[in-house]
């Protein structure tokens, strides 16, 4: 039988002594810590091809020169147009940390300042930090599609990687089905088009920003999938694919008045395309100090959680029903497989934990304990 044809350069091995699966990729090796079995095969083959995926997508020259503040001033005005004050701010905040001074952008320059935000003493915690070199790496990959870098320095991916190790693991907070059942007959009789964004939610696992800001436009019944710009490759679109029930959702929504918040939130002119009434940037705090308000009301626990969280129960519903973790970074859209393995060794560490504290420590077999 002829050998696979391999699609991308690069190769998978087990290192000696050990049986985690290893990537070397231009030169470099890159552990996975992940078993050499037949699904973590398939997951880390998916890592290397997103790593070739993402080299060969950012190999592109400059078109013109142009100063890093001029590029951040039409990041705002084109990417940040329909986001949130709150988000604009934190991108704001974000690049002045980090960015030194004017300059023509660069590479070498943007690397410099990227080292010296790192290793610079700060009052700041590794969660804020990760915070800081996310919002810019957002903004990287903007100039990146505007041509005005060749790629995202290879610091930025390196710091972000190194910090994330220093941050203090929180647990994954998501919903029981149960909470959410009494959210939605809840706002079925307070507000209905808030209960139907709550199910569009809880069915798709879409972000609360781009699922607020829905369009009709971006509706595909032809090929049952609700289409998204993809944010790094710009020629490229993701998408959630249209189940029955998602079906229902958008019908309800289609003959559904306006929300009665709705003259809480100042908009924009409404367009006949939106899918919701409320403009974007000012709906999201709204909504959640309603959702908050209905939780104390119906005696439902916080627990930090948030619109996140409903995205979080999709995953983890996902992987309870024991979707393939490959297939649950397609359906999260999630950029790097990463992503969706830390959510899924999160989980996997809760879960054994609460075993291990149910079945041995509150065992009725369970020697007590003297001290």
């Amino acid at each position: 039988m002829p050998k696979k044809k391999q699609i991308v350069p690069g190769s998978i091995f087990v290192r000696k002594g050990t049986t985690k699966l290893t990537i070397k990729y231009r030169g470099r090796q890159y552990p996975t810590g992940i078993e050499d079995t037949v699904a973590g095969r398939k997951v880390v083959e998916e890592m290397l091809k997103q790593m070739h995926y993402n080299f060969i997508n950012f190999n592109q020259l400059p078109t013109e020169n142009i100063s890093i503040y001029s590029c951040f001033e039409q990041f705002l005005a084109e990417h940040c147009k329909d986001l949130s004050e709150r988000t604009k701010t934190s991108y704001k905040k974000s690049f002045k940390k980090i960015t030194s001074e004017n300059y023509i952008i660069s590479e070498s320059k943007i690397s410099a300042d990227i080292q010296k935000f790192v290793t610079a003493p700060k009052n700041l915690s590794p969660e804020s930090v990760t915070t800081y070199l996310v919002n810019y790496s957002i903004f990287l990959n903007f100039c990146v599609f505007k041509k005005w870098l060749n790629n995202v320095p290879e610091i930025l991916h390196i710091e972000r990687k190194n910090n994330k190790r220093k941050e203090k693991k929180k647990p994954v907070e998501t919903f029981e089905k149960e909470e959410y059942d009494m959210l939605i007959a809840y706002f079925m009789k307070k507000d209905r088009e808030v209960a139907l964004l709550l199910l569009l939610l809880w069915h798709t696992g879409g972000r609360i920003g781009e699922t607020i800001r829905l369009k009709w436009s971006q509706i595909d019944m032809k090929n049952r999938r609700i289409v998204y710009s993809n944010k790094t490759n710009r020629n490229e679109d993701d998408y959630i694919p249209i189940s029955s029930v998602v079906e229902t959702i958008l019908n309800e929504l289609k003959k559904t008045p306006a929300s009665k918040i709705t003259n809480d939130i100042k908009k924009d002119i409404y367009t006949p395309d939106n899918v919701f009434s409320w403009r974007s940037a000012t709906a999201e705090q709204p909504i959640r100090l309603w959702i908050n308000a209905a939780m104390k009301e119906l005696g439902i626990e916080k627990k930090g959680r948030s619109f996140h969280s409903v995205r979080r129960t999709y995953a983890t519903n996902l992987f309870d029903k024991n979707v393939s973790i490959v297939d649950v970074k397609d359906l999260m859209r999630h950029k790097d497989i990463k992503t969706t393995l830390e959510h899924y060794k999160a989980k996997k560490a809760q879960r054994l934990e609460a075993i291990v504290e149910a079945n041995v420590v509150n065992s009725e077999t369970a020697p007590i304990l003297h001290l």
